[in-house]
C-alpha cells in the first residue's frame, strides 16, 4: 500500500482496536482475526481471503516503525503527486490543508510524557528555589547574630574541615560552610561566625555569592526546561486532537 493512500484506509479499525492500543493489543486482534481468515482455516467467506490481506497489512503498520507515520497521515492527510491533497474527505471534498508526516513528531504518548516530565521538573526547580531561599535566609541571619571566629582548615578520616575554638574555650570541628571555603586547602584561616547555640553550625563572614549563583541558575533550568516541555506537550495534543 502506498504511503498516500494511507489516510483512506483505517488499519485500526480493520483490527477492531483503538488508536491509542499499545503493541500487545493489536498483536493479540490480529491473531484473533488471522486464526478465523487465514486460507488454512477453511474460512466459506468469500472475500475471506481479501479481508485477510488487509488484517495482514494493518498489522504490518501498526506493529513497525511505520506506525508513527501512518498516524500522522491519518491527522493530517498527505500531498499526492501534483499537488492535490488526499485524505479524510466530507460531502464537501477533501477535508481541511495536509502535510506530509513528520517522523520526529510527539505522538500522543509522547506528548503525555513531555507534560508530565516537564511537571516534574517545574516542581524540582520550584524546590530548588525554596532551598536557595531558605538557605539564604539563615546564612544571613547567622551573619547578624553569630559570634566571630577565625577558624584552620584541617584534614580528618572525612575530608577537609574546619577547626576553631569559641569564646568559652571549646574547639569545635565543623564542615566547611560552602562551594567557595570548600576549595581552601589545610592550613588556610578562614574567617567565620558561629552560632552560639550550636557552635558546629557556621556560615563565612563574606556572603556565599558563588554558592547562591549556582543553585539558583540550577533552580532556572530545571523551571525553563520544565515549562518548555509542559507547553510542547499540550500543543501537541491539542493538535492531535484537531
Amino acid at each position: 500500500m502506498r504511503v498516500r493512500d494511507w489516510a483512506e484506509v483505517d488499519h485500526y479499525e480493520i483490527l477492531g482496536v483503538d488508536p491509542d492500543a499499545d503493541r500487545d493489543a493489536i498483536i493479540a486482534a490480529y491473531r484473533a482475526q488471522a486464526r478465523l481468515l487465514h486460507p488454512d482455516a477453511g474460512s466459506t467467506a468469500a472475500d475471506a481471503d481479501e479481508r485477510f490481506v488487509r488484517v495482514a497489512t494493518a498489522y504490518r503498520v501498526l506493529t513497525g516503525p511505520q506506525r508513527a507515520a501512518y498516524d500522522e497521515v491519518r491527522r493530517r492527510g498527505v500531498t499526492a503527486p501534483g499537488g492535490a491533497p488526499t485524505g479524510a474527505t466530507g460531502a464537501g471534498g477533501p477535508v481541511g490543508p495536509t502535510r506530509p508526516a513528520r517522523p520526529w513528531q510527539l505522538t500522543r504518548r509522547g506528548a503525555t510524557g513531555a507534560i508530565w516530565g516537564g511537571v516534574v521538573l517545574v516542581l524540582a526547580g520550584v524546590l530548588a528555589a525554596v532551598v536557595v531561599s531558605v538557605l539564604m535566609t539563615r546564612d544571613a541571619r547567622l551573619r547578624s547574630t553569630g559570634v566571630p571566629a577565625r577558624a584552620v582548615v584541617v584534614r580528618d578520616g572525612s575530608g577537609p574541615r574546619l577547626e576553631f575554638t569559641t569564646r568559652t574555650g571549646q574547639t569545635v570541628r565543623a564542615a566547611l560552610p560552602d562551594v567557595k571555603s570548600g576549595r581552601a586547602t589545610v592550613g588556610d584561616v578562614v574567617g567565620i561566625r558561629y552560632d552560639r547555640a550550636d557552635p558546629s553550625r557556621v556560615v563565612n563572614e563574606q556572603h556565599a555569592v558563588a554558592r547562591d549563583i549556582t543553585l539558583w541558575i540550577m533552580a532556572a533550568k530545571f523551571l525553563i526546561v520544565g515549562t518548555v516541555l509542559v507547553v510542547v506537550g499540550i500543543r501537541r495534543r491539542l493538535r492531535l486532537a484537531d
